[in-house]
């Protein structure tokens, strides 16, 4: 009677039997006489691990997988020994997700066609901050921003892994009658807006 063990995956060869699976096994051989040779094997089948993970991360963050620290795009593989003597595989594949490029402003002015003074946003990304000076101005998501007072505004594209540093800057010079008009004016938002919308106005 003899025990063995092997990893998963892997054969015994006893004579001109390949033994694979766990078990007791027969196995009749020859002896250099001729005599016949009977071997009794309980064999054991010994686990091999398979560690698989496909993710993304964002532009400038990490990711530590199979003891490894990875930072750029790309498909791994690492093969590690268990305390059995049998593989460990880590298989990672991995995707960076960018971080949104700042946006270009414009100011647009059709107050003589009877519009009024904006602001819009080029960028593919969903969302944008606007901000006059360095603070953020509050409900202010959309690509199209009308400002209501004087000041220097600038924007940032927004995405799921963060903000873009600021657009270029632009100077806003209302009339009076701009900003008196404006400031009264009913506030509507967010803009975009998918399911509700609030409104903010000084009359009732």
């Amino acid at each position: 009677n003899i025990s063995e063990s092997i990893c998963e995956g892997d054969t015994l060869r006893i004579g001109n039997q390949f033994l694979t699976e766990a078990g007791t096994h027969t196995v009749s051989l020859k002896t250099h006489t001729g005599c016949d040779s009977i071997y009794n094997i309980n064999l054991s089948i010994k686990p091999t691990y398979l560690f698989e993970l496909d993710t993304a991360i964002c532009e400038g963050s990490h990711i530590v997988f199979g003891g490894k620290t990875y930072t750029e795009s790309g498909e791994y593989t690492e093969e590690y020994i268990s305390t059995d003597n049998c593989d460990s595989i880590y298989h990672l594949i991995l995707a960076i997700n960018p971080l949104p490029e700042p946006p270009v402003i414009a100011l647009v002015d059709s107050s003589q066609n009877g519009g009024s003074v904006y602001l819009t946003a080029t960028t593919p990304e969903d969302s944008v901050r606007w901000y006059n000076q360095e603070e953020w101005i509050e409900d202010s998501y959309g690509k199209q921003y009308t400002p209501t007072e004087n000041g220097f505004y600038h924007a940032t594209a927004v995405n799921s892994c963060g903000e873009s540093d600021a657009s270029n800057t632009i100077e806003v010079k209302l009339t009076a009658a701009e900003g008196a008009s404006l400031a009264n004016a009913p506030a509507v938002y967010p803009n975009p807006a998918s399911d509700n919308v609030s409104i903010r106005a000084q009359q009732d």
